[in-house]
């Protein structure tokens, strides 16, 4: 429903920086695609700190629990209300709850697109959260928030940081609404 492009390769690009012990140790993991060994570590860490919280709310969207990742990625945009990176996961997380219950899809379809435009309000240059809030925008019906209007607007922006990437969004919009 949706058309998130949600690759796992891309699930781990965060800064290198060392966090904690656990999330050195659970990166790496998480880097291997061994989501499960990764959980149990940031299961024993501290819930106060929330780059663990958004690694672990990360490998549950790994292993496809996302009523888990949404409950701690929830946490994780409580303890870091200004990251970027934890509302985008946050945003996907709720794309992939939408898409798997058509009951609570409109309601979870609208709370991925508000965290995925505040993942990009707080961080304008945040080529992922541009590239999901696109996709959503293009197809997520107008009724939660989605419209072709609103993803030709996200190509514009995008034209801006990379004009080769914005125009091949733009390319997208103008065929669908031919």
């Amino acid at each position: 429903m949706l058309g998130l492009r949600l690759g796992v390769l891309v699930l781990f690009a965060l800064p290198l920086a060392a966090k904690t012990p656990e999330w050195d140790r659970a990166h790496e993991l998480a880097n291997g695609e061994k989501f499960k060994q990764a959980i149990a570590i940031l299961e024993k860490a501290p819930r106060n700190d929330a780059d663990n919280l958004e690694l672990l709310g990360e490998c549950y969207y790994g292993v496809k629990d996302y009523k888990q990742a949404v409950e701690v990625l929830e946490q994780a945009v409580e303890l870091a209300p200004k990251s970027s990176n934890a509302q985008l996961w946050l945003g996907r997380a709720w794309g992939r709850r939408a898409e798997s219950n058509k009951l609570m899809g409109f309601s979870w379809a609208r709370k991925t697109r508000d965290a995925l435009e505040k993942a990009v309000v707080l961080d304008p240059r945040n080529s992922e959260a541009l590239d999901d809030l696109f996709e959503f925008y293009l197809e997520a019906p107008g009724i939660v928030g989605g419209g072709l209007e609103k993803a030709e607007g996200v190509a514009k922006r995008i034209i801006q940081m990379d004009k080769a990437w914005g125009e091949k969004l733009l390319a997208k919009v103008a065929a669908r609404k031919k």
